[in-house]
């Protein structure tokens, strides 16, 4: 019983991220402070956020942006929060966006992101 609870649980989050994304907003920019410049990312064309201290490396689709920004701050300047999730202390992946998982690591695209301990059962919520 606790199984099925659990995989309908899954289940219903991932339908209710699917009906907010299509009600909200269009907007799906984010602002950001690139080397002394405000620049837009469009946060769908967004891979994965790598943190090295107090920057960020945010891996889009065409190029790279290094912010002057905490990893914990940037999870509440998105516009669409619920499309990324925290999976290492210092990577927050675009769940659509990642094509592999396995029990020490995930994949968006060729980059090997690795998993701690304390976020695997976030992992667990990433339905193919």
């Amino acid at each position: 019983k606790l199984y099925i609870l659990t995989y309908n649980r899954d289940v219903v989050r991932e339908l209710i991220r699917l009906l907010i994304k299509r009600f909200k907003r269009k907007s799906n920019v984010a602002i950001f402070r690139v080397s002394g410049k405000d620049t837009k990312i469009n946060t769908a064309e967004m891979l994965y956020v790598q943190a090295n201290g107090n920057y960020l490396t945010i891996h889009t689709q065409k190029e790279k942006f290094v912010i002057r920004c905490k990893i914990s701050d940037f999870e509440g300047m998105l516009p669409d929060p619920i499309e990324f999730l925290r999976v290492h202390r210092s990577y927050i992946v675009r769940i659509d966006q990642v094509t592999k998982k396995s029990a020490k690591a995930i994949f968006v695209g060729e980059a090997e992101i690795p998993i701690t301990k304390l976020f695997k059962e976030e992992i667990k919520k990433i339905q193919f």
